[in-house]
């Protein structure tokens, strides 16, 4: 009789090495309802982790115009190497995309449905898919989420992992908020618009949510460039200081302060603000603070490091509320200007390093 196999129930040995615990074992803690039982039927998994192909990287800041236009035409893949890292980036960005939504909510009355696309066709691909779950397993843990499910699809194609925020059951003691008939609701609509309102007093901040260094390591660019390993890259480490993040922004959205925001997810900081732009309003953004707050960071691995984070746009007369109320939850922001009149354009200014003045000046014009 053929044995079957099922990639969560299977015990996995990676690199001669058993690892103990099945991945069903790893998320059951955090997804109750989950069986956790490991079927005799199922046979054993091995494979090898890849490493990455040894390079010489070397970014050229006059060629942003030209990375990030490689950056748009490039499909996402999954950086198999950096799968880990990977997946607790998309596990925040998901996070991050719902906290844009309409409703009442925190961060903890969310919950995570996770789904794998997978294949063992290639030799890494089961390792990284490992990797995958534990570091879920392990965000899950550091966030004090949980899972309402999770499952895999085989794919022909290419790997992915993906994470659907949805909102738990608040506890019944918290009684203030058990009164109020809208608690614990996420809604499927924004609150704010994605797009930069055409005000051109007000401001674009940016809001890394943690304090990793901004690495291009599994970054999109580093795909356009055909980079398979490229150094590290940027983890979700801090998670109590994402949690922080999380909720005095949301508490933005929620009071209806922001006249835009936006989730920092493939391509960075850059292809975000470009993301952000529309006709008639561009965005004029100078990272000179940003560099200074992040030695020996330049301005490439600024721009395209795809650190969890957000970009919002605010009025002017909102400017120290919100300074204030960051400062009192010990965030680190960043303002990167205005918007412009300027048909669809992102100019990035800075004073950092090499002196760079404008060289994104008339980067998108469509």
């Amino acid at each position: 009789m053929q044995r079957k196999q099922n990639i969560f129930e299977s015990e996995y040995i990676i690199d001669g090495v058993n690892e103990g615990l099945t991945p069903a074992r790893l998320l059951q803690p955090f997804c109750p309802s989950a069986g956790c039982e490991t079927s005799s039927a199922c046979e054993p998994v091995v494979d090898e982790s890849v490493d990455p192909t040894p390079v010489t990287l070397s970014y050229n800041p006059e060629k942003i115009r030209k990375y990030l236009s490689l950056t748009e035409k490039t499909a996402r893949e999954f950086p198999t190497i950096f799968a880990g890292a990977y997946t607790r980036i998309k596990m925040a960005r998901a996070l991050i995309d719902a906290l844009w939504n309409k409703g009442h909510f925190r961060l903890e009355d969310l919950s995570l449905k996770a789904l794998w696309r997978w294949n063992d066709w290639k030799m890494g691909n089961m390792a990284a898919f490992y990797d995958s779950v534990m570091q879920a397993a392990d965000c899950l843990d550091a966030l004090s989420l949980t899972l309402r499910s999770y499952k895999s699809q085989h794919t022909d194609g290419e790997l992915d992992i993906e994470f659907q925020p949805v909102t738990g059951e608040r506890p019944a003691q918290d009684e203030d908020l058990a009164e109020d008939s809208k608690a614990v609701r996420l809604g499927t609509r924004r609150s704010c618009p994605d797009r930069l309102a055409a005000d051109l007093q007000s401001w674009i901040i940016f809001i890394p949510f943690d304090t990793a260094d901004f690495h291009l390591g599994g970054s999109l660019l580093n795909q356009a460039l055909g980079i398979s390993g490229g150094g590290k890259a940027p983890e979700l480490d801090d998670t109590a200081y994402f949690m922080d993040c999380y909720e005095v922004v949301r508490e933005f959205v929620e009071d209806g302060i922001l006249l835009s925001g936006s989730t920092v997810g493939d391509g960075g900081l850059i292809a975000t603000l470009d993301r952000m732009t529309s006709d008639g309003v561009g965005a004029l953004a100078d990272v000179s603070n940003l560099l200074r707050a992040y030695p020996g960071c330049d301005l490439v691995h600024a721009l395209f490091a795809e650190v969890p984070g957000v970009v919002i746009q605010i009025r002017d007369s909102d400017y120290d509320y919100i300074d204030a109320e960051l400062l009192l939850q010990d965030v680190a922001y960043f303002p990167l200007g205005h918007p412009t009149s300027k048909t669809r354009k992102v100019e990035i200014r800075s004073d950092s390093g090499s002196q760079i003045q404008n060289i994104l000046d008339s980067l998108i014009s469509r």
